[in-house]
């Protein structure tokens, strides 16, 4: 029964995947801003320009999109190169997570659960693992260093963990303060503080002078920036440990904690203090991410990640720990430590066929496209920023993206942005704006209302052809209002 409880996440994740894969709508709200980011690439042109409507990225670093941008040029420009990437990364983590339990434990069994409870926590991670988003490949290159540094094997080892910390970074920037603990576990070695540091210094700082100077000064404004200029959400603050950590990993954490207890009753402290600084960075750098608005479950990935690894080897040690009883004790406390990890699972259920698209999905995008496909001129859908594209028409800035700059900035580039917004309102530069909600001002001197009329789509109910991810702020996603050009006075 434990073993079933273990596998089934894993088979469940599989199925879901299969299903969805080629959805060729959004599974989540801004996974076509990331295929129009790979088009960027793929046209030759630079990711961090100064915001416009034109174009506008995303608060990562780049080298999600690059190595989309390769598989997007043998398979084609669309949604599966990207999520097939995700895929593939969230598979490699699992292999690493299995292999870190299984080393330390030497125990199969423990390495199945830390994979199966990863896989679990699927849902409450937003069903982020196969969108094409950067999260799973970030995670598994932060994974693969932290890999090789618990089971270095001389200088060449330091060196890769080195290098997958440096690909962590390149794809989502949080990796740095992920990793950071872990450096003062290092100290006990000088030759791999040495060599990380080494590396952090001139592939990371050197890198990003370097993309800065590339980018006229874009780069950091995207990526540094206007991430530390989000405000906090406070509720955050305590929700992080009551609600995403202890809410749903409570057991997990137990025996984590258990793990983490008996490393310290041990004579070599070498565990523990790899063991705690990891989760302090893993579970740190996903708390800081938590507090910022706009922060989702997505950020969850590295702890649950981490909670995960220690769960298995918790697990192992708890089943060692009943060798000191009688038999009849012994057995006892084994089918407990077997329920209460089974009680874990059974937690984390849900409802698989809630996060796969249905045919009436499929049809109202059709339905949409057919639309955007009868509208002569260029169309901004900021909400869905790639699904002008799939009729043959330009893109404009994805909403998320414009956002990101009005909320993070008070300077030229807002002002810039915002009267930029209005102009084409006021022009009527766009022979329709399609939007999910109200549209928003993008001047106090200009109403859209005096220069386009507003229509609803038609849809047959509330959640027909809404992005079907969990993502706890955001809801109704879907284009819901179309904004005409009224006819110029005479």
């Amino acid at each position: 029964m434990l073993i079933i409880s273990a596998i089934s996440p894993i088979l469940i994740y599989l199925l879901i995947v299969i299903a969805r894969i080629h959805y060729p709508f959004d599974l989540e709200c801004i996974e076509g801003g990331s295929v129009i980011n790979v088009q960027q690439i793929l046209m030759g042109n630079m990711i961090y320009v100064q915001p416009s409507l034109n174009f506008i990225p995303f608060l990562y670093t780049p080298l999600y999109y690059y190595i989309s941008a390769v598989a997007a040029g043998l398979f084609g420009l669309g949604y599966i190169p990207l999520r097939a990437i995700s895929f593939l990364s969230s598979l490699g983590c699992f292999v690493i997570i299995y292999l870190i339990v299984k080393k330390e434990t030497a125990s199969s069994l423990a390495g199945i659960l830390a994979v199966g409870l990863f896989a679990a926590t699927y849902e409450i991670t937003g069903t982020w693992f196969d969108l094409a988003r950067v999260d799973s490949l970030f995670l598994l290159f932060l994974l693969l260093s932290i890999y090789f540094i618990k089971f270095a094997n001389g200088i060449r080892s330091y060196f890769i963990a080195g290098l997958f910390l440096c690909l962590s970074f390149y794809t989502k920037q949080i990796a740095l303060l992920s990793y950071l603990p872990l450096l003062l576990y290092c100290k006990s070695t000088k030759k791999s503080l040495l060599v990380l540091t080494s590396m952090i210094i001139i592939l990371i700082g050197g890198g990003v002078l370097f993309l800065d100077y590339v980018h006229d000064g874009w780069f950091s404004y995207y990526t540094f920036f206007l991430p530390t200029h989000h405000s906090i959400e406070k509720k955050a603050i305590v929700n992080f440990l009551t609600k995403d950590i202890l809410g749903y990993l409570a057991i997990a954490c137990s025996m984590s904690l258990f793990y983490l207890i008996i490393q310290f009753s041990n004579s070599d402290k070498k565990n523990l203090a790899f063991y705690s600084l990891l989760a302090v960075g893993m579970l740190g750098g996903a708390w800081v991410s938590r507090l910022h608005i706009g922060g989702i479950q997505n950020v969850l990935m590295p702890a649950y990640a981490v909670i995960s690894i220690l769960f298995g080897m918790g697990f192992h040690t708890l089943q060692d720990q009943t060798r000191l009883f009688e038999p009849i004790k012994a057995k006892l406390l084994e089918t407990s430590i077997y329920l209460a990890c089974i009680m874990q699972f059974f937690c984390l259920l849900y409802n698989p066929f809630s996060y796969i698209p249905k045919q009436v999905d499929l049809e109202a995008g059709r339905a949409v496209l057919n639309i955007i496909g009868n509208i002569q001129g260029n169309i901004f859908c900021p909400a869905s920023n790639f699904l002008p594209h799939l009729m043959g028409k330009k893109t404009f800035a994805h909403g998320c993206a414009i956002w990101d700059v009005l909320r993070g900035d008070n300077g030229s580039a807002k002002e810039n942005l915002l009267n930029e917004i209005a102009q084409a309102v006021k022009e009527k530069q766009f022979a329709a704006i399609i939007v999910d909600r109200e549209w928003p001002e993008g001047n106090e001197d200009v109403t859209i209302d005096d220069y386009y009329t507003k229509y609803s789509f038609y849809f047959p109910d509330e959640n027909v052809f809404q992005p079907i991810v969990w993502s706890d702020p955001w809801h109704d996603l879907r284009p819901n209002y179309i904004y005409l050009p009224k006819p110029d006075e005479k």
